[in-house]
């Protein structure tokens, strides 16, 4: 598989429609602006950011000019077409300052340096496409990039409409195994946030809605664990993947002793087999 992303995935953007992950994203945006002092700007990276859908409807789900102007936006992304369009589109909304970069997820640590820090992260519908452990790398790296009172919000689907092939999907107990097990590694002594499941009428969904504040380990004590957290998530990935592999084995064996009729079932069957296929190739 493909050290950043699936294939076929594409990012499709809604002009006048707002999806309820990015429904809650702007919200929590739109909350931070509103605590923010005056004169003081709020750094959004909108990793993944793909043709803007997340900024798409922002001057009417902030309103308010005065307020989209403290935003300074950094959009990252692997399509240069995809880029571009972020930049026209942020052309419109007034905000403080606008930046695009282009790069493979994986390339993400050496392009966004960690002495860049961000006040709110985003990263929505793309962890289904990347390698599990590349994920796992990559939420250390953002809690690295996030000043001490900064927000990250991730979500992504734990069912797919649609079996995609190399499509490895997360659910939400997964999530909050990585969760425990970084909270725990890192020397913090809190708990891990909830990771709630939103149930849509194409696909069950998970989110993460974390306050760097909520991990309690300075910066400095973060950056001296890190190579040897990075280590030890991405051989906990890899173990809790190979379980993942394991059960869904014995779910086609059980298939192929007892058989699958009902429609249902057989749609089991076909995302099984999909499933199959992408934990094999780790």
């Amino acid at each position: 598989m493909s050290g950043n992303s699936i294939a076929d995935s594409s990012a499709v953007r809604l002009p006048g429609k707002v999806l309820a992950q990015h429904h809650t994203a702007i919200t929590l945006l739109e909350e931070m602006l509103a605590v923010s002092k005056p004169g003081n700007s709020l750094d959004w990276l909108d990793l993944a950011c793909g043709r803007g859908q997340m900024i798409t409807n922002l001057e009417n789900t902030i309103p308010d000019g005065e307020m989209r102007s403290k935003i300074r936006y950094l959009g990252f992304d692997i399509s240069n077409d995809y880029t571009r369009e972020v930049e026209k589109l942020a052309a419109t909304l007034k905000l403080g300052a606008v930046e695009t970069l282009v790069g493979q997820l994986d390339h993400f640590p050496e392009i966004v340096q960690a002495e860049k820090k961000f006040s709110f992260i985003t990263f929505t519908n793309v962890v289904h496409e990347l390698p599990p452990t590349l994920f796992g790398s990559l939420l250390l790296e953002l809690i690295r990039r996030m000043k001490p009172d900064a927000k990250l919000y991730v979500y992504d689907m734990e069912t797919l409409p649609k079996p995609e092939l190399g499509a490895i999907t997360w659910d939400a107990a997964d999530v909050k195994r990585l969760l425990s097990f970084i909270f725990k590694e890192s020397g913090g002594h809190a708990l891990p946030p909830t990771v709630p499941r939103w149930p849509h009428s194409s696909c069950m969904a998970w989110s993460i809605n974390f306050s760097r504040e909520r991990l309690d380990v300075d910066a400095q004590r973060f950056d001296q664990v890190l190579p040897e957290l990075t280590a030890k998530t991405t051989a906990f990935i890899k173990n809790m993947f190979k379980e993942k592999l394991q059960r869904t084995i014995e779910a086609l064996q059980e298939i192929t002793k007892y058989g699958g009729q009902t429609e249902e079932e057989q749609k089991g069957k076909i995302n099984l087999l999909f499933d199959f296929w992408s934990l094999s190739q780790l």
